[in-house]
């Protein structure tokens, strides 16, 4: 769209007068946007500290955690457990 370098009146037409402002940010930031992607690329600085993070008896702790509330939800979802359950 940045390229066919649109006119007021055919992006009024295009999205209506309330949002001309809008679209026209959008347009004038796509450069902005393409400069920050190209950034955020190929940095694995997250993944990294989180690893270090969980690499410890905290993190496997963590892990564990997570692990035994997700079977909690299976069992509580499942339909012979309910059954079980509704037995009582």
């Amino acid at each position: 769209m940045a390229k066919a370098e649109l006119s007021d009146a055919q992006m009024k037409d295009l999205v209506g007068a309330s949002q001309i402002s809008m679209l026209q940010a959008l347009i004038d930031g796509k450069e902005q946007y393409k400069d920050f992607t190209k950034t955020l690329k190929g940095t694995n600085t997250a993944y990294e500290m989180m690893q270090q993070n969980n690499d410890n008896l905290e993190g496997t702790i963590t892990k564990l955690k997570s692990s035994w509330d997700a079977l909690m939800i299976s069992l509580g979802q499942s339909a012979l457990i309910q059954g079980i359950i509704s037995l009582f």
